[in-house]
């Protein structure tokens, strides 16, 4: 696993999203920060479901604190 793959992993893991999706939108940013993938993730591509679902899940959790 790359240093940045794992740097996202490991703060998405501790933002609450859970293990596997952290991985896969570890995933796709680490891709996105390499080049290998666009800038900004198509629409319609897994990659972008998966940075968008992470992204859901630690505004939840954020909600959830607050209360």
């Amino acid at each position: 696993m790359s240093d940045l793959k794992q740097a996202f992993q490991s703060q998405l893991i501790a933002a609450g999203v859970p293990v596997n999706q952290a991985t896969a939108a570890a995933e796709a940013l680490a891709r996105q920060s390499a080049g290998e993938l666009p800038v900004p993730l198509p629409p319609d591509s897994a990659e972008q479901a998966a940075v968008t679902s992470a992204w859901h899940w630690i505004n939840a959790k954020k909600r959830g604190d607050e209360k």
